[in-house]
């Protein structure tokens, strides 16, 4: 069953419940109600017409206060002497009041006389008593003197019979009551259900779309009760999705690139390790059967090992390649990185002096925080790579400066299309495709994924003039 309709529900019989206890109460305390509203108005009645019957000097007097009194009030009076003796009226015109009141007694509920042998005794009181099965009266008793200090109790009676009346007719008009009070609470009930759910209708088709949609959807329900909270509670946990949503396709394309890369990595790695490998079978092969050139031992068995230690650089580089996303985050520490660069200086002594190179070293003592180990790899790298490319006699130069690490090196300035691709594994510009003069491919490659890692800024751009090419480390 929908909310609507159980709230339309709920609410009708909510109403017929209130009406049917309101008339219930009203049928139950208005007797009791009237009855003691009546009996206050009478104690103040009496009271008024015995002040006003001390006053008077004579009997006469006192005989036509109370008749006009009962004309006006439409109460009956009775006034007794202390034996009991009604002495007004004369005779009694009202059949109810003379069937009330005998000589010498008033008959009661309980059915005790009342005797007034000591007036000074008698206390004021009110009672109901029932006459001829039918009629209902309200009496009340007040004993007094007049001013000539005679003794009286006067008695005042009214009919309660409307009280039954207006509880049959609340008898009579209730069916009619309850089915006005239904129609309309049913009216009543019906918008207050409708617009009581018309929100949550709107929350709930907004959520059916949100299943299919992958676009924030705008919040329409205004306000600032629970229904507005919840709605937006929704919108936000929608949107929290969304963006979770987008983020986790941008790392699911990011892992499918790497992924990707490393296919192709694996893919270039095996024919950069079968290449040699086939070259280095092949010169063995003729070496055992004493092939042409290959009788000379001596001069290939220094080719072999060339080329193994080349395969050994690169196996290593490969290795490390491989570690690297796995390696886990070491706590930056303080060094001079001045003296890092000249620890690293002396394992290329040798080439330097091979190579004829001209080497200019500026180095200022600078402190950096980073990853000494890390540092380390790019430095030994980006020297080895320079000096790879460096034609023999050229110039290189080191400089350390405050937050900066430049080194220049004279050679063929890189092309735009190859600045593109100098970072990829296994490339090499055009002047330097076989290893004797681009080594494994993998040095800048190393550099550049170190260099995010640790969010390390760099820059390798030609030099101006076209005489080389500048590496900027930027700390």
């Amino acid at each position: 069953m929908k909310i609507r309709t159980k709230n339309f529900l709920y609410t009708s019989g909510i109403i017929i419940l209130i009406v049917t206890i309101a008339f219930s109460i009203l049928y139950l305390l208005m007797p009791n109600y009237y009855q003691m509203k009546k009996e206050r108005e009478l104690k103040v009645a009496i009271k008024l017409v015995v002040t006003k019957i001390e006053e008077q000097p004579t009997s006469l007097d006192s005989f036509q206060i109370l008749s006009q009194e009962s004309f006006y009030s439409g109460l009956t009076f009775i006034l007794k002497d202390p034996n009991g003796k009604i002495i007004y009226p004369n005779t009694l015109q009202l059949s109810d009041a003379a069937n009330l009141q005998q000589t010498n007694e008033v008959q009661q509920v309980e059915g005790a006389a009342i005797l007034f042998s000591d007036l000074e005794e008698i206390a004021t009181y009110s009672q109901t008593a029932k006459v001829n099965n039918d009629l209902q009266y309200l009496t009340y008793n007040e004993a007094f003197k007049d001013n000539q200090q005679r003794k009286y109790v006067l008695t005042v009676i009214y009919p309660l019979q409307p009280i039954n009346e207006a509880q049959e007719v609340l008898l009579d008009i209730y069916p009619l009551v309850l089915l006005i009070c239904f129609v309309i609470g049913a009216f009543g009930a019906y918008l207050y259900s409708y617009f009581s759910t018309k929100r949550i209708t709107k929350i709930s088709e907004t959520t059916r779309q949100m299943t299919f949609s992958n676009e924030i959807l705008a919040n329409d329900i205004k306000g600032v009760d629970e229904i507005s909270e919840l709605s937006k509670d929704i919108h936000y946990l929608h949107a929290s999705l969304v963006t979770t949503n987008e983020q986790l396709n941008q790392d699911l394309l990011i892992i499918s690139k790497l992924e990707n890369s490393k296919t192709e990595f694996m893919q270039m790695a095996s024919h950069e390790l079968k290449t040699p490998l086939t070259a280095l079978s092949g010169i063995v092969e003729g070496m055992v059967h004493k092939v042409g050139p290959y009788q000379d031992r001596d001069k290939y068995l220094e080719v072999c090992q060339m080329l193994l230690k080349e395969q050994a650089d690169l196996i290593n580089d490969i290795l490390y390649i491989s570690k690297l996303d796995k390696i886990e985050e070491q706590k930056k520490t303080t060094f001079q990185l001045n003296e890092l660069i000249e620890a690293e200086l002396p394992k290329f002594e040798s080439f330097v002096i091979k190579q004829d190179y001209h080497l200019e070293i500026a180095l200022e003592p600078v402190k950096v925080k980073e990853n000494p180990a890390e540092v380390q790899r790019v430095i030994s790298n980006l020297i080895s790579n320079a000096m790879k490319y460096t034609k023999a006699g050229g110039r290189i130069s080191l400089t350390v400066t405050k937050g900066e690490f430049q080194i220049k090196n004279e050679c063929e300035p890189l092309k735009e299309q190859e600045l593109d691709q100098i970072f990829e594994a296994f490339y090499r510009p055009d002047f330097a495709r076989n290893r004797k003069d681009g080594g494994t491919g993998l040095g800048l490659f190393i550099v550049s994924q170190l260099l995010k890692k640790n969010q390390l800024g760099y820059e390798f751009v030609p030099l101006e003039k076209g005489q080389g090419m500048v590496f900027k480390l930027f700390f």
